[in-house]
């Protein structure tokens, strides 16, 4: 993967994304001591502007965020021109077997790539025997699936010069417009996801990271544009495990985050389980509200919320809500004591202004 010399050129912020609603949830009617019910919530909330699979990476760096998010191209939907079925597969073979865990950034260029999938990271420093970072073994390869750019913000598989349908378990973010290069190299380089939301932040933390030439110091020439976070003359000229830039978990994830209240627990108790509601009879019949947010993971300012009803039947009827009264100048006011926070004003009024009641009663 040669570098040319066009200039860069940097996009603008990407869109926020939008959480819509799918569909409503019934009412749901159950009976006290049965077991949970279950209702799995993407049939009911979706992030509109992702399509592809969703991967999680998590890496260690001590400057910027340590998580971010990317869509691959597995189907068809915004800033791609075609899906990439077979890279898509590749990278999740590699993705869901663990591979990736505990990989690093073997390559970095300024404003060019960051690149990983090759290596693993050593455990004991570079003074050490086994301190090495160690090869990912290698999976079969995959055809090259050329048509999408290679701009900033996308992730593309990296792939041995003259061979273009070599690519196996390596792959590089794009640090700025590359297309005019990489698009046509080699047969074209295969883009198949994108950084999600300001996610390039740490993607570009990795990217401005110090470079060196540890070729000689690992006997291993792949290693000559390697990053780390700290200098190796920091440490006696030792590089430390933590020095290198570590991922230390890549993993499939929900596009949306989830959280549930019920408004009467001892009726039902609400909970998730990964992308599921679980609703729990109590021992007491009556209805509860439950209320439902799914939260885009890319913006926590993306949410949608769905409320519904569940009857419950079949056990002790639930005990009355009870209120606490305050009188002030401005009328009476009651506490609902079920969530010990909401008040709501009274139709009549205090008639004296003379004397401002507080007491509780």
């Amino acid at each position: 993967m040669a570098r040319d010399n066009a200039t860069v050129e940097r996009l603008e912020p990407r869109a926020l994304l939008a959480v819509d609603v799918l569909a409503p949830i019934t009412a749901q009617s159950l009976t006290s001591g049965d077991a949970a019910t279950k209702i799995d919530l993407v049939n009911h909330f979706d992030e509109t502007t992702v399509t592809g699979t969703v991967v999680q990476f998590d890496n260690n760096s001590p400057v910027s965020d340590t998580r971010f998010y990317v869509e691959l191209f597995d189907k068809a939907g915004p800033e791609r021109t075609r899906t990439t079925p077979l890279t898509a597969a590749n990278f999740l073979s590699y993705v869901d077997a663990d591979v990736y865990d505990g990989s690093i950034v073997h390559r970095s260029v300024l404003d060019f790539v960051v690149q990983g999938g090759g290596y693993l990271a050593p455990t004991l420093p570079a003074d050490q025997v086994g301190s090495n970072p160690q090869r990912i073994t290698q999976g079969p390869t995959v055809a090259t699936e050329p048509g999408n750019n290679n701009v900033r913000g996308t992730i593309a598989m990296a792939k041995l010069g003259g061979l273009p349908d070599s690519a196996t378990s390596q792959w590089f973010f794009n640090m700025g417009d590359n297309s005019g290069n990489l698009d046509n190299q080699n047969g074209g380089f295969t883009v198949f996801g994108r950084v999600l939301g300001d996610g390039m932040n740490a993607v570009g933390a990795m990217g401005e990271a110090s470079v060196y030439d540890a070729s000689n110091y690992y006997g291993d020439t792949a290693l000559n544009e390697i990053p780390f976070w700290n200098p190796p003359g920091d440490n006696n000229n030792v590089v430390l495990p933590e020095d290198f830039l570590t991922f230390t978990s890549i993993n499939r994830a929900s596009e949306n985050t989830y959280t549930v209240q019920s408004n009467a627990a001892n009726i039902v108790a609400a909970s998730m389980d990964g992308t599921s509601l679980v609703l729990t009879p109590g021992g007491f019949s009556g209805t509860a509200a439950i209320t439902v947010r799914a939260t885009s993971v890319v913006d926590p300012t993306s949410f949608a919320e769905l409320t519904f009803n569940v009857d419950v039947t079949g056990g002790t009827a639930a005990p009355a809500t009870e209120s606490a009264m305050t009188f002030t100048s401005n009328g009476l006011w009651l506490l609902n004591s079920s969530n010990g926070s909401e008040f709501t004003q009274s139709t009549f009024a205090v008639w004296s202004t003379a004397v401002e009641w507080d007491a509780v009663l």
